[in-house]
């Protein structure tokens, strides 16, 4: 289970950079402005859609808002709840303390199972703590499997968003990253860089020794994790690798299998789709 970053980290990573400089230079970034411009119009009307056939959507939010706050009241009985699940069906679990202990068990579990390749889902948390660059100083081939978190990575940016990562970018940019991941001429036409990726990466899910995913829940009930994508990359990370490690915090705990129908029903009716 994964532990919160020190707050240490986060000053050095901001004592790093010039924020100020960073923010104008996005406010004077036409194609940024350009593509949330595009979402702000398009996502109100798509939100609506979405809760055509919804009864109740605030009485759901209201539910989960309630489940939630028991949940934090009694975290404690909650995880432990969740840690005897997982061990009773024959997972190990782990918490840590903060971002460095998680990095250094991570390896810890390449170093015992010789693992050199690695495959991941969308994943904040990971994020958060820097994951991806612990692992590949130290040889590790590690490679993000959500098509956005994909062309962020051989951009060498960060998510801007936690449904839509590449939501600042149009489709000549990433067309243009994936013609300099691939040494090949790639043309921003979508459908044929959705293939494109899917033909890469497929060979990336078969190279792959351990499988990094995140979750949207995870039930103390049994133990059981929930993930919520619209790409099908989470299916193939979770089951084609010999090892699969799911980091997740304490706010992704709920109690029973119940309250994990009431939140893939809002998730059906909240999260846009992505290209």
């Amino acid at each position: 289970m994964r532990g919160g970053i020190t707050d240490g980290s986060r000053q050095h990573e901001n004592e790093s950079r010039n924020i100020r400089k960073e923010i104008k230079a996005k406010l004077n970034d036409d194609v940024m402005q350009d593509a949330l411009a595009s979402f702000v119009d398009q996502y109100p009307a798509a939100r609506l859609k979405a809760y055509d056939n919804v009864v109740s959507i605030d009485a759901l939010r209201d539910d989960l808002r309630d489940m939630k706050r028991w949940t934090v009241d009694h975290i404690g009985e909650v995880a432990d709840e969740f840690e005897q699940s997982v061990t009773e069906r024959g997972g190990n679990f782990y918490r840590a303390k903060d971002g460095d202990d998680l990095k250094q068990y991570l390896l810890k579990i390449c170093e015992e199972n010789h693992v050199q390749r690695i495959v991941k889902s969308k994943s904040m948390a990971t994020e958060e703590i820097h994951l991806n660059s612990a692992l590949e100083e130290k040889g590790l081939h590690v490679r993000e499997t959500d098509l956005g978190e994909w062309m962020l990575s051989v951009a060498g940016q960060k998510p801007s968003h936690m449904v839509m990562p590449a939501i600042h970018l149009n489709k000549e940019q990433c067309a243009g990253f994936f013609s300099q991941e691939l040494k090949e001429d790639i043309p921003s036409d979508i459908p044929y860089m959705i293939h494109t990726a899917r033909r890469v990466l497929r060979e990336e899910f078969l190279a792959a020794d351990m499988g990094i995913t995140g979750a949207n829940f995870g039930i103390a009930e049994n133990g059981a994790i929930g993930l919520v994508t619209n790409e099908g990359n989470a299916r193939l990370v979770t089951t084609m690798p010999r090892i699969h490690v799911v980091i997740l915090g304490y706010e992704k705990l709920i109690p029973k299998i119940e309250d994990a129908a009431k939140i893939l029903r809002c998730c059906r009716v909240t999260a846009p789709a992505s290209v």
